[in-house]
This record gives structure tokens, C-alpha cells and sequence, in this order.
């Protein structure tokens, strides 16, 4: 991680290089989520372009996906530093996502007893993965309010593309990017998806993710609160989670 820092701030050309050379040594997510941010930093110092307008919340209208080890670290950081009141708020804004179904909530839910290695519940998922009219329930006054503590996806988000061929930015950095790549010339910018796998890699065999909202929801006490210690809900039919290799398209290609 030392090293990537030197080559930023020493301006290296091959910051994304040495990105991936160091990922081969991250054994937490919370050094994953320290690489992936020093990643943004030199995307933004090199690209103005690619800078997050403040106080935009565009890209909270989908809700991420987060694995098991995300969210031990997202839970102890909201009973640390969020209050009972805001807690109980966002569980709150959970249910009434329940009762939306404009929502992806409830189609998520309609996941449990589904036959997943069917074609259907592969195109029914894939419909789920595409929806971005589900506002996050971690969303305060229009600002994350669990921003320190965010999944991955969000840290890489508008700064990364999500494969070779497929971007991970959304409407208004495209808008600046395509006049900004005509004057100064093409770039590159880092592949999220290695990162990705590594994330996943950490969660080793039998490693899951599911909804933000549904962590939140299985973690609800009787008071509307989180409950104090974070718990595996692989197993537990009421909340339905999806094998790690759901994350990439090719894992149920017909041979």
C-alpha cells in the first residue's frame, strides 16, 4: 500500500499496475477499501473530469450489494457513530421500501423457494441488478450517511470501470467526460472487477452478499434498532443472499 502511495504522489505512469501488483497482498476489506480509495485519489488528480459534484446523490438510487464481511464493518460503525434515533430511521425507511413495489425490495424477497439455477430466476435476478429506483435507506437529507463506512461498490463507483467493456459511472460524469476526452485525448481508468474478486476471495468458500436493506432489516431488534452484534444469514430462509459467483455474468454461461 506504501508503494502505490510513492507512485501517486510521485506521479507514476503505471498507478493502476501497481494497484493490482498490490491487491495480490490485501487480506481485509478494510485494506481493500483503503486501496480502492487511493485509487480514486489518483483517477480524480488526474482526471478533473471524473470528480464527484458535491452534494449529488445520483448513484444512491440503486441499492448495493454487500457481502457478510462488509457489512460486520458497516454495522459496528453505525452503532458507533450513528444515533439510536438515525438508526431506527433508516431500518424504518427499510420497511417502507417493503411496501413499495416500485422498489427492488420486495422482488427480492420474492427470491426465497425460487429455483436459482433456473433460467428464469437467472433473468428474474438480472432484471433485480438492473433496477436503479430503489433510494438507499442510508441516505440522510440527500447525503450518505454512513459515508466513511460505505460498501465497496460505492468507493469505486464514478471512478472505475466495471470491466474492459462496461462502465461504472454514471450520467453526469459521461456528460463531462466525452467533451473533456475530445480536448485533452482518451484515458483509461482502473478495472473494478479484480477488485471485485478479491473482495469475494475474502469471504471465502460459501461466500454470499444480499441488499444493503436486507442486512438492515435481518439485523432489526424489537425496538426498531440494530441489534448489537452482527450474525450469518446464509441460513436463514427469511432473507434470501446469493452465492458470490451471482457477481459475474460469465459464471452461468452455457458451456
Amino acid at each position: 500500500m506504501e508503494r502505490l502511495r510513492l507512485a501517486i504522489s510521485a506521479g507514476g505512469t503505471d498507478v493502476y499496475g501497481e494497484a493490482l501488483d498490490t491487491l495480490d497482498g490485501v487480506e481485509s476489506v478494510r485494506q481493500l477499501y483503503g486501496l480502492i480509495g487511493l485509487l480514486g485519489e489518483a483517477v480524480e488528480e488526474r482526471h478533473a473530469c471524473m470528480r464527484c459534484d458535491e452534494g449529488c446523490s445520483d448513484c444512491c438510487a440503486q441499492l448495493p450489494l454487500v457481502t457478510f464481511a462488509e457489512w460486520r464493518l458497516l454495522h459496528g460503525w453505525m452503532l458507533a457513530n450513528l444515533t439510536a434515533r438515525e438508526r431506527r430511521e433508516a431500518v424504518g425507511r427499510c420497511e417502507n421500501l417493503l411496501e413499495d413495489e416500485s422498489t427492488v425490495l420486495p422482488r427480492w424477497l420474492r427470491l426465497r423457494g425460487m429455483d436459482l439455477e433456473s433460467t428464469a430466476a437467472r433473468e428474474y435476478i438480472d432484471d433485480i441488478f438492473g433496477n436503479e429506483a430503489t433510494p438507499c435507506p442510508l441516505l440522510m437529507e440527500g447525503r450518505c450517511s454512513v459515508y466513511a463506512a460505505r460498501p465497496l461498490v460505492c468507493r469505486a463507483y464514478g471512478r472505475m470501470m466495471r470491466t474492459e467493456e462496461d462502465t461504472l459511472y454514471c450520467q453526469r460524469i459521461v456528460d463531462r467526460l466525452v467533451p473533456y476526452q475530445e480536448e485533452e485525448g482518451e484515458f483509461f481508468l482502473p478495472v473494478y472487477r479484480p477488485y471485485q474478486e478479491r473482495s469475494y476471495a475474502l469471504e471465502g468458500e460459501g461466500g454470499y452478499f444480499t441488499l444493503i436493506a436486507i442486512w438492515m432489516l435481518s439485523h432489526r431488534d424489537a425496538d426498531g434498532d440494530l441489534v448489537k452484534e452482527p450474525f450469518d444469514i446464509a441460513d436463514v430462509p427469511e432473507w434470501p443472499v446469493l452465492d458470490t459467483r451471482w457477481g459475474f455474468a460469465e459464471a452461468f454461461a452455457e458451456e
